[in-house]
Order: structure tokens, then C-alpha cells, then sequence
């Protein structure tokens, strides 16, 4: 509990951190002229688009592992079947791989949200420093290096949650 409690205050500090450097890099490019729709905004909805992008192909993995929990599931038009006393949502396909809380493969679903936001946030950032018409090499440098310290920070993170999750 004490290790899971842990991870997560990390995450919001890695993330922000993350943040604050993407973000001052694409206001930093916008005074120098180049022009992109980056903003905080556009940031989380990466990272949201990454974790619910890992979070579907997780749960397909997971589920094709364990194929033997789901061999005497009926299929039904409902996402909900009816016992005597109560409803039970979520029992039958296709609306079982809406029960998260069944197992997801959480080594690939933090995999895959690297991946993801590193594909979405930092290399887009990078080939935007690179448009840089700017006669000193220092400036592109700087900002190459930020991004890079941003990714691997991210990638860190990441890696310690795939380490603890397997």
C-alpha cells in the first residue's frame, strides 16, 4: 500500500515536471516564431489518449490469457443480466471487457502509455525545435536537451512502474 501510495505521488510529480518543461519549450518556440497548436491542453489530451489506448489493448491481452474465465460466458444484447433479487451489470459479452477491475496486463499498459505519450508529446516537440532557423546551435541544444531530459525522466518513471507491476 505504502510502495502503490508512493508511485502515484512520484507520477504527479513526474508528470508535472514533464509538464512544466514541454510547456515552457512550446512558449519558448512560439516567441521565436515557429508555430504550433501545443498547449497544456493538448498535453493532457495525449496522455489521456495514450493511458485509454493502453488500457483497450491491455485488457484485449489480458483477457485472451485467461480465456478460460470467459469459455462458459453467454453473449446477450443487455449489458446487464437479471438474478432473482438484483441486476448484475457488465456479465455477459461483449459488455465484460467494460469489468476492469476483472485484470488488466499492467506491464503493457504502462508500456504502452510510454510509448504512446513519448510518440505523441516528445517526438512532435523535437522535430518542432528542429525547425529552428536560428544561427546559434547553443539555443537548439538547450531546448534539445530539455526534451530529452523530459523523455527519459518519463520513460524512468515508467520503467519502475513495469519493474513493480511484474
Amino acid at each position: 500500500m505504502l510502495l502503490t501510495v508512493a508511485l502515484i505521488c512520484i507520477g504527479f510529480v513526474v508528470l508535472y515536471t514533464v509538464w512544466r518543461v514541454f510547456i515552457s519549450t512550446w512558449g519558448r518556440l512560439s516567441e521565436l516564431g515557429i508555430t504550433h497548436r501545443n498547449s497544456s491542453v493538448t498535453y493532457f489530451d495525449k496522455i489521456l489518449y495514450s493511458g485509454l489506448f493502453g488500457l483497450l489493448i491491455s485488457r484485449i491481452v489480458w483477457m485472451v490469457m485467461n480465456r478460460a474465465v470467459y469459455a462458459d460466458v453467454p453473449w446477450g444484447i443487455l449489458p446487464y443480466s437479471r438474478s432473482a433479487t438484483e441486476f448484475i451489470w457488465f456479465t455477459l459479452f461483449p459488455w465484460r471487457f467494460f469489468r476492469i477491475t476483472e485484470g488488466i496486463m499492467l506491464p503493457l499498459l504502462w508500456g504502452l502509455m510510454c510509448a504512446g505519450i513519448v510518440w505523441l508529446i516528445s517526438i512532435p516537440t523535437f522535430r518542432l525545435v528542429r525547425t529552428l532557423k536560428i544561427e546559434k546551435r547553443g539555443v537548439m541544444r538547450a531546448f534539445l536537451l530539455r526534451i530529452v531530459a523530459g523523455t527519459l525522466l518519463m520513460i524512468g518513471y515508467f520503467a519502475v512502474l513495469i519493474y513493480f507491476a511484474v
